[in-house]
């Protein structure tokens, strides 16, 4: 996660399919500014985006954002501004309004049942273990309960003070908060609405990486000290391996064997997008067999704890084409698992469970991993939480633990401009002896015989939303943040900080 094909990675788009093309050469027509080669021809709901970042240009095929499916909700969020109110009850005498940032609930006297229904604009995501909380100032006359969209209330609470409440069964469907009147009317005002998780927020557990050997070669005390200061619980170490075998044994036994005093495992982190390429693979199974060999002359207490792969092939310019797409990278992390002996840790980007091909990726690989480090990638603590809840859901069907990564080290900013089908646009898409490409005009055109796409607009995200940028305790601020919100699925196994600097000699 050091090198700059994680940069990339860590900017992608929640609802990105990541069929990554390579650059072409510019075209003699001053309007054309530059064509692309596509894998493939984009399928007709398929949109189109230009990323720019760090000097470099790529162009991509994603899934359009889903508009029918019904949107998650997120936990810890307030949600009075995601619901829609709608009184109900014959004689109409309740009315509701957003007053402030406060819902108020106001009913005259009457016999019927009445009351007001706020209806949630999603549904809780799939594995958390939550509850409603409000807060509520009025009566406790009024009565209260969630229910499914279109049933009754049929068990409410007292409206006092704050509560917590449970969901209905079908938490995948939409449900709705019911208040019912009393007969003698009155005001009820709400000041607060959220999902909050069951369980209590779980510990850190916090892991790091150390991609320089010398760090531990070198500096393995202070590297440790640093890392028990910071209350790490492991660490990830790129070991030297040549002809065949980790060098520098002894040394490697010797930090293990310290690590272990001080409760921090230590594994192993291998990892290069060509893993994914028959050329990377066959180096890859040679550095991964040499850690077998270690592993199994070691003695116990000087074994890894494990290794972990940072493969990442999306990040190739050909990836999506014959020769570098899913299949070739689960393939190689089964080769690889196999070839270690053991079942490996994966990290993964937080958008790969958000669309059926990578899902059936999970599921080619599912066993030969024990576990995966999600790169949620930004500085917002809520955000990182929920950008890895499609993950976190994965874990908890598949039982396997899934630890969210933070950014701190030096990123760039990246700019993603989207394009969808149209008469008129800026890309023209042409399909030649076999050739896919995308060529961007400067204009909107119309090119005879081509596919357009139109702009829908540009979106920049800033390095300071993606990275604390070395505010390390922003950092840790925000991953205390994350664990309150990831601790819902019982997935959740701690928190993964990239970019750590450490002590030198």
């Amino acid at each position: 996660m050091m090198r700059a094909y994680l940069i990339l990675a860590a900017m992608t788009n929640i609802f990105c399919a990541c069929s990554s093309v390579a650059q072409e050469t510019r075209d003699d027509n001053p309007s054309e500014q530059v064509s692309y080669i596509l894998s493939r021809v984009p399928l007709q709901q398929e949109m189109l985006v230009l990323s720019r970042t760090d000097g470099e240009t790529r162009l991509s095929i994603r899934k359009s954002e889903p508009r029918s499916s019904l949107p998650r909700l997120r936990l810890n969020a307030d949600l009075r501004d995601n619901v829609a109110i709608v009184p109900f009850g014959h004689s109409g005498r309740c009315l509701a309004q957003k007053s402030g940032d406060d819902i108020m609930v106001t009913c005259a006297e009457g016999a019927d049942v009445a009351g007001v229904s706020l209806q949630f604009d999603g549904a809780l995501p799939y594995g958390a273990a939550a509850r409603g909380f409000i807060a509520a100032q009025g009566p406790s006359e009024f009565k209260l309960q969630i229910v499914n969209s279109g049933e009754d209330a049929i068990a409410p609470v007292a409206a006092s003070g704050r509560l917590g409440l449970p969901l209905p069964y079908n938490t995948g469907a939409p449900f709705q908060l019911v208040i019912l009147s009393p007969a003698t009317g009155g005001e009820l005002r709400l000041t607060d609405l959220r999902l909050l998780p069951i369980p209590e927020p779980r510990p850190l557990n916090a892991s790091a990486w150390a991609w320089q050997p010398q760090a531990w070669r070198e500096s393995g005390d202070l590297l440790l000290r640093s890392a028990a200061e910071r209350g790490l619980t492991r660490l990830h170490i790129s070991l030297v391996i040549a002809g065949g075998k980790v060098l520098h044994t002894d040394e490697l036994a010797s930090f293990i064997r310290t690590a272990s005093r001080l409760n921090i495992a230590i594994e192993a982190v291998e990892g290069d997008p060509r893993m994914a390429l028959d050329e990377g693979l066959s180096h890859g199974l040679e550095r991964a067999r040499a850690i077998a060999t270690y592993q199994q002359s070691a003695s116990a207490e000087t074994r890894l704890k494990g290794v972990q792969y940072d493969i990442e092939p999306y990040v190739l310019l050909n990836w999506g084409s014959v020769q570098s797409d899913y299949a070739g990278w689960s393939a190689a992390v089964n080769a690889l698992a196999k070839a270690v002996g053991n079942p490996v840790d994966l990290v993964l980007p937080f958008w790969i469970a958000n669309d059926d091909v990578g899902l059936a990726f999970l599921r080619d690989v599912d066993p030969s991993i024990n576990g995966i480090t999600v790169m949620s990638y930004r500085s917002d603590g809520p955000l990182a939480a929920a950008l890895a809840q499609p993950l976190l859901g994965w874990g908890v069907t598949a039982g396997k633990p899934v630890r969210i990564a933070l950014e701190t080290g030096p990123v760039g900013s990246e700019s993603e401009e989207t394009f969808v089908p149209a008469a008129k646009g800026q890309l023209a898409l042409r399909e030649r002896d076999g050739l896919i490409t995308a060529t961007y005009y400067t204009e909107p055109t119309n090119v005879p015989g081509a596919r357009m796409y139109a702009s829908r607009g540009t979106v920049l995200t800033r390095s300071d939303r993606i990275s604390f940028l070395g505010d390390e305790q922003r950092m840790v601020e925000a991953a205390h943040d994350v664990a309150r919100t990831a601790s819902a699925w019982d997935s959740f196994a701690g928190i993964g900080f990239h970019g750590l600097t450490w002590p030198e000699r």
